[in-house]
């Protein structure tokens, strides 16, 4: 692993080779993924359920978003692209469990573009598999450089992202007001991104620092990613209950001016503005202008 320094690099590559990267990117997380894919030893009912499981998290309809912040930090120097690699496939298996048990609280039939678990199989089972997940992504952890920090840190995330769906319920069920909902988005949302951000650079000065970068950056994709629910969303988990396009679209234009500083003291803004244009290709941030001096 590297020591946390990000060289002041250009990121305004042309969008040509951004995109690229970031499908060579995805097809490095992919393969990861791919390693672990195995035959199971307890039975065929479950090998079928982990087979369906699998079909989901493979798909081609994955974004990989939080995978890849890893292999954008080894590309700026904070550690190896074979450790990047294992902490994007390891971010990727928590995301996947929680979208697991997210589609079972929902009742969602659907998922990447695949029938979802709860949809095929019972609920009861559907949870055991994204248990299952959890276990993987443990284990998985425990052949990694640092294990004993870097399971830390993954078991921080889960129980901060267990409390945000709690909050998640209640906000189903009642108006508790935007803070509330900030809350929630930091917790459900952000602390994955953060954990992203946090790995490469486990042990090193930049660790905190860019950790709250990506939980800040977190909370912009989730109010930003409600857009796209925003007449389907029936509770007051969707930002679009609490605040108007317009208040949308300012709160998030003076936060990314807020995470730019954050960023770049943190030594990391090269890879948030290339977040920020990856995720313009899927409509994200459309209104957002990322044009901040290293």
């Amino acid at each position: 692993m590297g020591d946390g320094h990000v060289s002041n690099v250009l990121w305004q590559s042309p969008p040509e080779e951004l995109e690229a990267k970031i499908k060579r990117y995805r097809a490095m997380i992919n393969h990861g993924h791919r390693e672990l894919v195995t035959t199971s030893p307890y039975g065929s009912r479950v090998a079928a359920m982990i087979e369906a499981a699998n079909r989901i998290l493979l798909s081609k309809a994955a974004k990989r978003i939080r995978g890849i912040i890893p292999l954008m930090l080894a590309e700026q120097g904070c550690c190896d692209v074979g450790y990047a690699v294992r902490c994007g496939v390891l971010v990727e298996l928590l995301h996947f469990a929680s979208l697991i048990h997210d589609d079972i609280i929902d009742g969602a039939v659907e998922r990447r573009c695949e029938p979802a678990l709860n949809a095929v199989f019972d609920s009861a089972d559907a949870v055991l598999i994204g248990d299952h997940f959890i276990c993987e992504a443990i284990g998985y952890a425990l052949r990694m450089p640092r294990r004993t920090e870097v399971i830390a840190a993954c078991v921080e995330a889960i129980k901060s992202l267990i409390h945000g769906i709690f909050i998640e319920r209640r906000l189903e069920r009642e108006n508790l007001g935007f803070e509330t909902y900030r809350r929630m988005a930091e917790l459900k949302t952000g602390v994955l991104f953060a954990l992203a951000f946090r790995l490469p650079l486990i042990g090193s000065p930049s660790e905190e620092a860019a950790a709250r970068v990506g939980r800040d950056f977190g909370l912009l994709f989730q109010i930003d990613d409600d857009r796209f629910d925003r007449d389907t969303d029936s509770g007051w988990t969707n930002a679009s209950r609490h605040l108007s396009y317009e208040q949308a679209s300012a709160f998030s234009q003076e936060a990314f001016k807020r995470l730019a500083d954050e960023a770049r003291a943190a030594g990391v803004l090269s890879v948030v503005g290339e977040l920020v244009r990856s995720l313009q290709h899927y409509d994200y941030f459309t209104d957002i202008s990322f044009e901040f001096d290293l």
